[in-house]
């Protein structure tokens, strides 16, 4: 085995992440995965079966014949709380008006934001939040309990304990999105300063 921990995200958050993990254990191996594409290639290159994979702040779907590679649980940290799996949390749940989100740590299963839920940070949403300030909050929240987890993550022979947090149904999708944010052709002042908070500006 190449590597102790395989990290699926984005370059941005590469170093920083990366950083956590080592300061959890000296001589830890990451390898880093960009995209989907450099995955399947790691994990084809080398034995993965002892590695840990772990996935932040990505839209990769990880095909089950790539999760079947390692022997334990990878995770993946989703913006958004446990009441908003899927796509666009934070745009949904500025239109419901949602008055809690967050950030979920989960283990990755065949279904989308499904599998068993490691951790959760909560914080209440301020009224009148838009959709991109929203976002920013969830990921500093998601960044936090990404280095609240890091000294179990890299005890890659343990799985992380499961809390009693669970996922209320489907994962919210890329067409219920799009449906949704298309505005009426007759609207209220009132629904129209709504949708741009979700949505942004209404055309």
């Amino acid at each position: 085995m190449a590597a102790s921990l395989i990290l699926l995200t984005g370059k941005a958050e590469w170093p920083f992440l990366r950083d956590v993990l080592k300061e959890q254990r000296d001589g830890l191996r990451i390898s880093w995965a960009p995209n989907g594409q450099e995955l399947e290639y790691t994990c084809g290159g080398q034995d993965v079966s002892e590695a840990r994979l772990i996935s932040f702040c990505t839209s990769v779907i990880i095909r089950p014949e790539i999760l079947s590679l390692f022997k334990r649980p990878a995770y993946n940290f989703h913006p958004g709380p446990p009441s908003y799996p899927g796509v666009h949390s934070a745009n949904f749940a500025v239109y419901e008006g949602a008055t809690r989100f967050g950030a979920t740590a989960h283990v990755i299963s065949e279904d989308i934001d499904g599998g068993p839920i490691v951790g959760v940070e909560w914080f209440d949403v301020t009224e009148c939040i838009n959709s991109e300030r929203l976002e920013e909050r969830a990921f500093t929240h998601l960044f936090q309990l990404f280095k609240t987890l890091a000294p179990a993550l890299v005890d890659v022979k343990l799985d992380l304990p499961v809390i009693e947090e669970s996922w209320p149904g489907p994962a919210r999708t890329t067409q219920e999105y799009e449906k949704l944010s298309q505005p009426p052709a007759v609207m209220s002042d009132e629904e129209r300063r709504l949708r741009e908070r979700a949505f942004g500006p209404v055309t």
